[in-house]
C-alpha cells in the first residue's frame, strides 16, 4: 500500500509595515489634495484641517471651526500661567479669522480631550526659518504672521530649501505653495503649531 504523502508550503505572515505617523505625499504629489479656504477669514482653520489630514485624520476646515466655537473646549482659565495665555471665545469669527493670533486657543483645542485629543502633544511658539525647516516634513506644521494676516500648513522642505505649504489662499501677498527665505524674514515674527508623533 502507498501513502500518500503531502508537501504543503508555509508561507511567513508579516504585519504590514506600521503606517508612517506623517504623510504629506498626496499634498505634494497633486496640489488638488490641497483644502483651500472657502472664506476669507479661515486661513488657521483650513491650516490645520490640510495638517490634520497629513496624519489621517478626514477633518476639514468647517470641522476645525466647529470644534473652535463649539463650547466643548470650555476657554483656558490660564491654565498653565503664561503672559500671552489669551483664548477668547467664539475663538475664530467671520470678523477677524483666529481671535488669537499668538495659536494659545488653537492650541488648547488641538490638545483637549473634548477637542481634538492630543493631549499635550501639540505645542505653539515663535520659531524662526532653521527652526521650521527642522521639523516640516516630519509632524503636522501651521505657522501664522500678523505682518502677513494669514496662517498656512508647512508640509516639507523643497530641494530648493524652500518651505513647501499647503497655501490655504495660494498668492496671498505674493506667497503660493512655497515660502522662500526672503519672504519668510519679510512677514516675520511667526507663531507656529506643532503636533509632536
Amino acid at each position: 500500500m502507498t501513502v500518500p504523502v503531502i508537501m504543503q508550503q508555509q508561507a511567513v505572515l508579516r504585519p504590514p509595515p506600521p503606517k508612517p505617523f506623517y504623510d504629506a505625499r498626496p499634498k505634494l504629489a497633486d496640489a488638488r489634495q490641497i483644502e483651500r479656504q472657502v472664506g476669507g477669514w479661515q486661513c488657521s482653520a483650513t491650516s490645520v484641517a490640510n495638517g490634520l489630514q497629513c496624519i489621517g485624520m478626514a477633518i476639514h476646515q468647517t470641522d476645525v471651526i466647529n470644534l473652535m466655537n463649539s463650547g466643548s473646549v470650555p476657554p483656558a482659565t490660564n491654565d498653565p500661567p503664561e503672559a500671552d495665555a489669551y483664548d477668547p471665545h467664539p475663538r475664530i469669527t467671520v470678523a477677524n479669522g483666529l481671535e488669537a493670533g499668538n495659536a494659545y486657543g488653537l492650541v488648547r483645542v488641538l490638545n483637549h480631550p473634548n477637542g481634538f485629543g492630543f493631549a499635550g502633544r501639540a505645542s505653539r511658539g515663535k520659531l524662526g526659518w532653521d527652526e521650521i525647516k527642522a521639523i516640516a516634513g516630519t509632524r503636522p506644521v501651521m505657522m501664522g504672521s500678523h505682518t502677513w494676516d494669514h496662517w498656512t500648513c508647512v508640509l516639507a522642505v523643497s530641494p530648493t530649501g524652500a518651505l513647501r505649504l499647503a497655501n490655504p489662499a495660494p498668492g496671498w501677498q505674493g506667497v503660493g505653495d512655497e515660502m522662500d527665505l526672503d519672504q519668510f524674514e519679510r512677514f516675520s515674527p511667526f507663531w507656529v503649531v506643532w503636533i509632536d508623533p
